[in-house]
């Protein structure tokens, strides 16, 4: 048994005062070893005195932690051995346990043993599968080389001058990038030949400009010269005075009484174009005004005869929305309160021969959530309240509109 072991036999269990009572001395000075502890039992006691005798002295001396270990030692392996004699059926159990872990190593080192034998014998068998396959598969490889090699050799038989053949495909490369080479040469020499004459082209035209300019500049100042002579000789006005009106070099002041008098032309212009515009608009206004309520007037004169205009109804066929919508329907509706009319006709059509089959005018009248009709029936509409409106007839061109719970307005004096 380990020296470790056995001195932790030694010390065995500590004082439930959480001391070591073979450590500590009492009031008198009296060591662990002349005394007996309370807790040692009665028939072990005088072997622990015995066991702690060797460490006090040792204490005493200031001895060395190895020389008490052993010295201790043997001791320790007794008590160890009494402790183990005192727990009857201990040493069986633990000779079991040794026997059940050395039978399950046995079983498990002899699946290992079965698994390589099993792993082996397939391996054998591929082995053996794999070399009956190659030996199988050599002839038949030797027939197709075979094969193959009579095939390529016929082919060379068949094909005579494959040499020459590829010769000439060498050469003809070898020509054509030559014929490359040239034109390519042939190009940079036109390009350098008409990079050359447009320099010296551009060298001549300037040499020519400057030569006019310097021309025209000698002209100049010899008809100045001439003219300020002439102004001089008759004397009317200094040269600088004569060269400045001769020349038509306005003053500041003139140039801006200038400018002043050219922008208020051209703002009396501009309003003279918005004012025939202005009236050219109103003439187009009133022409169409005029046209939409012929329209109107020939729809109701001519689709209903026999029908008195009495304005119990209307028929907004043929008519534009803004001329409905601006001077059209809602003054008709006003027009029948004060009338007193209870209940009018308004046809607005099924929107059949409208485009994509819905008559906007009818969406605007009383078909949609925000048709006039609707925005009167919730009180929307000033001068319209108490409005109701009947499509039960189960007319899709026309709706009846309630009138009698209107009120009509009262005049302003």
């Amino acid at each position: 048994m380990p020296r470790a072991m056995a001195f932790a036999g030694v010390r065995g269990i500590t004082d439930p005062s959480g001391r070591d009572s073979f450590m500590d001395e009492d009031k008198t000075g009296a060591t662990a070893a002349s005394k007996k502890p309370s807790w040692v039992p009665a028939e072990q006691g005088d072997l622990n005195v015995e066991l702690y005798k060797p460490y006090t002295e040792a204490q005493q001396h200031s001895m060395g932690m190895q020389e008490v270990w052993e010295q201790t030692g043997d001791a320790g392996s007794i008590v160890w051995e009494r402790r183990q004699v005192d727990r009857p059926g201990m040493q069986e159990v633990w000779e079991q346990r040794q026997t059940d872990k050395k039978r399950k190593q046995a079983e498990r080192e002899g699946l290992q043993t079965q698994k390589r034998e099993e792993y082996a014998a397939r391996k054998a068998q591929q082995h053996v599968e794999w070399e009956r396959r190659q030996a199988a598969g050599r002839p038949a490889y030797a027939v197709r080389e075979a094969q193959q090699h009579a095939e390529r050799e016929r082919r060379q038989v068949d094909r005579p001058g494959k040499q020459e053949v590829w010769q000439q495909r060498q050469a003809d490369k070898k020509r054509r990038q030559a014929e490359r080479e040239g034109l390519q040469t042939q190009k940079r020499g036109k390009y350098a030949a008409n990079a050359a004459a447009k320099k010296k082209k551009c060298e001549q035209i300037s040499t020519v400009r400057q030569r006019h300019d310097a021309e025209k500049k000698a002209l100049r100042d010899q008809y100045e010269a001439c003219w300020v002579r002439l102004c001089a000789s008759y004397g009317e006005v200094s040269a600088g005075a004569a060269h400045r009106e001769k020349m038509e070099l306005p003053t500041a002041r003139q140039r801006r009484q200038r400018w002043n008098s050219h922008r208020e032309a051209l703002h009396a212009q501009k309003k003279a174009l918005h004012a025939q515009k202005n009236d050219l608009r109103a003439q187009k206004e009133a022409l169409e005004h005029a046209h939409r309520e012929e329209m109107f007037n020939y729809v109701q004169d001519n689709e209903h005869e026999g029908r008195v205009r009495d304005g119990s109804w209307v028929d907004l066929h043929g008519c534009k929305v803004d001329y409905v919508t601006d001077y059209l329907f809602p003054q008709f509706l006003l027009d029948a309160v004060d009338k007193h009319r209870d209940v009018v006709e308004v046809i607005t059509g099924a929107g059949k021969h409208s485009v994509g089959g819905r008559s906007i005018i009818k969406s605007w009248v009383w078909t949609s959530e925000d048709s006039l009709l609707n925005r009167a029936k919730r009180g929307e509409v000033p001068g319209l309240e108490g409005l109701d409106f009947d499509e039960s007839d189960e007319n899709a061109g026309s709706v009846k509109v309630i009138l009698s719970a209107v009120k009509p307005a009262v005049p302003t004096e």
